[in-house]
């Protein structure tokens, strides 16, 4: 791809993939139900998977528009394309966090009190 077609390329994204204009983003943007994929509470921890619809591939393969972390601990992050691989994916670090929580593993971060 060359610096053109990244220039061409639309930088928001409805949560089809759908290229949108900047405003029809803000609107979405503002829309919590829109914005949320999943949210998740296991213990002290928050899994969370959100709409971006910003365009995080910065024109390098196909559109990267939402993302899954962990609160409070924010050190682990997962970003995906589609809707069905947000979803895959939180349902993936939901098991694994009920997993590691219901052990007791001792190396999960310990949420930090704010």
């Amino acid at each position: 791809m060359n610096i053109d077609d990244i220039m061409s390329r639309s930088l928001y994204y409805d949560k089809n993939g759908k290229p949108m204009e900047m405003m029809a983003w803000v609107e979405k943007m503002r829309d919590e139900d829109y914005r949320r994929v999943g949210q998740t509470k296991i213990g002290k921890f928050v899994i969370s998977t959100v709409w971006l619809g910003l365009d995080h591939s910065f024109g390098h393969g196909d559109p990267i528009i939402f993302e899954t972390m962990v609160f409070p601990s924010c050190e682990d992050m997962w970003r995906y394309c589609t809707l069905a691989q947000a979803v895959a994916g939180h349902a993936l670090k939901v098991a694994e966090y009920t997993a590691l929580v219901s052990q007791n593993v001792s190396h999960l971060p310990e949420p930090k009190d704010e």
